[in-house]
């Protein structure tokens, strides 16, 4: 008989559960004492050691990790078998004596043989190192409370000002984080609250349309003035032809772009969107005309949000979720929002649908780099005018994105 202590100090004042893990690993590690003896000990005794309640992350590594070497460590023999059985015992801290005992098992016992290759021996003392980790840093902490912790009610202002949040991502209120968690889980499945009213929208300026292919207004931009579809694009399958749109993407020729009020947007990825405009006589949108079509000036500066109000955002103007709780708001047909459009004419820059726009730029790998802009439905934070997306998704991503056309005036 070969006594290995391993770290045999540490399960001093440890829990029974710990201590049974440790004598688990230990009969089975260091005692030839039969493969099957040796598995039953060390793996009975290490998953009693397991129900430990006192530390219950631990715990449920411990099944995991014992499942584990139990199939790792079959071709070891005894000490093996016996060792991983100690790994059981996690439960408690007396439990990293068997663990101690899977590692001294590992470097002069059975598994040190021939019997397992080099690779196997790498991984096992990896995945031991990974779960020692783990265990270090769940140690000691309790059980989360089976309440939960809400802070107390925050009212929201009836004008939000810009905030350099991305669209969609949780408030910085803590009191709110709970609830922001709660919303993302259940947003597909429940209902939405109703959204803010944000009033009466008054008469927009009339949109300038001159030089522009139909559904397209004039826009300032640097270094000149530009059309852009006026909404976000949707798109008809030609006469005689079947099926769903979005099936006939990559075939430009059969079908229509169309920019116009009441029509549900169509999703594509960033290169069907570029191919849809290319085939129609247009180009994608660049960001800084996307960015110039939103805030009305060109260049850098103008408003901040795509609305009539420009400068300050009241919760209803565009189709964002305004809610923390409940569902997400659904996505709408283009023009239901009076109050998201631009002074220019453009509407639902803002909200209802990610647009994407082309940041003119290549990755290192060849494909283009893709932007997006506007923010979504389902977004709980409004997006702004200069806000980007850049790189966030492949050119060849398919989500809730869709697209606008640019063209140059003509005379």
């Amino acid at each position: 008989m070969r006594w290995k202590p391993g770290w045999a100090q540490l399960p001093a004042g440890a829990g029974e559960g710990g201590l049974l893990g440790f004598l688990g690993g230990g009969f089975g590690a260091d005692f030839d004492v039969g493969d099957g003896l040796a598995a039953g000990v060390g793996a009975g005794l290490g998953d009693a050691g397991s129900e430990a309640p006192e530390h219950a992350m631990a715990s449920r590594l411990s099944r995991t990790t014992s499942a584990y070497w139990r199939r790792m460590t079959a071709p070891c023999g005894v000490g093996g078998m016996g060792g991983m059985g100690g790994m059981g015992g996690m439960g408690g801290m007396g439990g990293m004596g068997g663990m101690g005992g899977f590692v001294d098992s590992v470097s002069r016992g059975p598994c040190s043989e021939s019997s397992v290759s080099p690779t196997t021996m790498s991984n096992m003392r990896f995945v031991f190192v990974s779960v020692l980790l783990l265990v270090g840093c769940a140690w000691g902490q309790p059980e989360p409370p089976t309440t939960a912790q809400t802070g107390p009610t925050v009212q929201p202002s009836s004008t939000v000002q810009p905030s350099p949040a991305s669209p969609g991502s949780p408030p910085r209120n803590a009191a709110h984080k709970a609830a922001h968690k709660a919303a993302h889980k259940n947003a597909r499945t429940e209902a939405p609250l109703p959204q803010p009213d944000p009033g009466p929208a008054p008469a927009a300026p009339v949109a300038v349309t001159e030089g522009c292919p139909e559904g397209m207004v004039q826009v300032d931009g640097d270094p000149a003035p530009f059309c852009i579809h006026q909404y976000e694009v949707a798109v008809n399958i030609n006469s005689g032809l079947g099926g769903n749109p979005r099936d006939h993407l990559d075939t430009p020729e059969h079908l229509q772009l169309v920019s116009a009020p009441g029509q549900y947007p169509i999703q594509s990825t960033f290169h069907q969107a570029k191919k849809l405009c290319s085939s129609f006589g247009f180009h994608l949108c660049t960001s800084a005309e996307w960015r110039d079509a939103c805030d009305g000036l060109p260049g850098e500066g103008g408003d901040t949000y795509g609305t009539l109000r420009g400068t300050t955002y009241v919760p209803g103007d565009c189709n964002f979720t305004h809610h923390m709780e409940g569902g997400n708001a659904p996505l709408v047909p283009t023009g239901s929002f009076p109050w998201c459009r631009t002074k220019t004419g453009v509407y639902d820059l803002m909200g209802n649908i990610w647009e994407w726009s082309d940041p003119s730029q290549t990755s290192d790998d060849g494909l283009p780099v893709t932007d997006k802009r506007g923010g979504a439905h389902y977004a709980r934070r409004m997006s702004r005018c200069a806000q980007t997306a850049i790189g966030t998704h492949k050119p060849d991503w398919m989500g809730s994105v869709g697209f606008r056309c640019c063209a140059e005036v003509t005379q």
